[in-house]
């Protein structure tokens, strides 16, 4: 059972089952990411483990695909830095924030980053400026990776939309995952709207 920010609503408490968690990793190996995944890699974990992004877009995923997870509680921006270099992580999962101070500590030392893989990035926006400056950060850091935004929400045990190394857009939320039925509505009618058109992200049909 977990609390929600109430974004869009009044904060509630939702229960959550394995049968959606299970969905949340299915999904991500048909969305092509997993195929990144390699048993026994570290995978980092820079979230709070007791969101549903902590663990259906985390703890969950890595331990289907068999990558070693290593969950840190002390996720404050000033211990993120020892943190990657200390574990070396093949995948690192991370709130904008730790990853904004990531930027900010090693941006000016000669560290190398290659052993990072995938990177996922969540729980709030990142703006344009900072997304850009991350992706330049990482290649003068011999790193590979891209940094991958996504959607998702308590209610439906974390991601329902994410970006791929092959498909990804600065500003961009990805595309839906697979099992996934989604449309935009107009908030005060309920209508669905075309393309790009502002509103709101529903459950589709």
């Amino acid at each position: 059972m977990l609390r929600t920010g109430g974004t869009t609503g009044v904060p509630k408490e939702v229960v959550l089952c394995s049968k959606g968690f299970n969905a949340v990793a299915e999904s991500i190996f048909y969305h092509g990411i997993s195929e990144n995944y390699m048993r026994q890699d570290n995978t980092l974990l820079l979230l709070p483990p007791f969101i549903a992004f902590g663990i259906g877009s985390g703890i969950h995923p890595s331990l289907v695909f068999g990558a070693r997870l290593v969950v840190s509680l002390d996720i404050s921006p000033s211990a993120i830095s020892g943190l990657v270099t200390k574990y070396k992580p093949r995948y690192l999962s991370v709130g904008t924030v730790q990853i904004e101070q990531l930027v900010k500590d090693l941006e000016n030392i000669k560290v190398d980053l290659s052993h990072l893989k995938l990177l996922w990035v969540g729980g709030e926006a990142m703006n344009h400026a900072f997304e850009n400056r991350l992706k330049v950060f990482l290649r003068n850091h011999y790193c590979n990776a891209i940094p991958l935004n996504g959607y998702g929400l308590t209610e439906t045990s974390a991601g329902v939309t994410a970006e791929t190394m092959k498909v990804h857009k600065t500003g961009s939320a990805g595309f839906p995952f697979a099992f996934c039925g989604m449309k935009i509505i107009d908030p005060d009618t309920g209508k669905e709207l075309t393309y790009n058109k502002p509103g709101e992200v529903c459950q589709g049909h």
